[in-house]
């Protein structure tokens, strides 16, 4: 019997998380079920979407409000 990974999207809203999103995405990022991370900005007006600019990784997706 062949064993097979699942794959999970997983939509994070963030609104002025300055202080947590880095942590939030570290945790999520190296899971090998995760497969794609979906980020929804919603006009934060702290450093959050600056955090979100300096990640480059293939799981994530980045969508501003």
């Amino acid at each position: 019997m062949e064993t097979t990974k699942e794959n999970l999207g997983i939509i994070v809203p963030a609104y002025n998380e300055e202080k947590t999103i880095s942590q939030v995405l570290d945790q999520i990022l190296p899971l090998d079920f995760v497969s794609q991370v979906i980020i929804v900005d919603d006009a934060s007006t702290d450093g959050t979407s600056d955090i979100l600019n300096s990640y480059e990784h293939p799981k994530i997706e980045i969508i501003k409000k």
